[in-house]
C-alpha cells in the first residue's frame, strides 16, 4: 500500500486537498475573543492611605470576611 501512495501521482494531490480542507475548517470555526464566561467571584478594593498592610487587614480586610462568610453559599 505504501508502495502505491510513493509512486502514484495523486499522493501531492490527496495532500492538497486534506491542507485546504483544514484551512476551510479553520477558517469556518467559530471562536471569540471575549467569551462571555460567568466567574462566581468578587474583588473588593479598600484605600486606606498612610495605613500599613496589617492595619488594613485588622481593621477592614478581618471584619469585612467575617460579615462575608456568614452569607450562605459564600466561602
Amino acid at each position: 500500500m505504501a508502495r502505491f501512495f510513493i509512486d502514484s501521482p495523486l499522493s501531492p494531490l490527496l495532500l492538497i486537498a486534506t491542507l485546504l480542507i483544514g484551512l476551510i475548517g479553520l477558517i469556518f470555526t467559530p471562536r471569540q475573543e471575549d467569551p462571555q464566561i460567568s466567574v462566581p467571584m468578587v474583588d473588593i478594593f479598600l484605600r486606606y492611605p498612610g495605613a500599613s498592610a496589617e492595619q488594613v487587614a485588622n481593621l477592614a480586610i478581618d471584619p469585612l470576611e467575617r460579615i462575608m462568610s456568614e452569607i450562605p453559599g459564600v466561602k
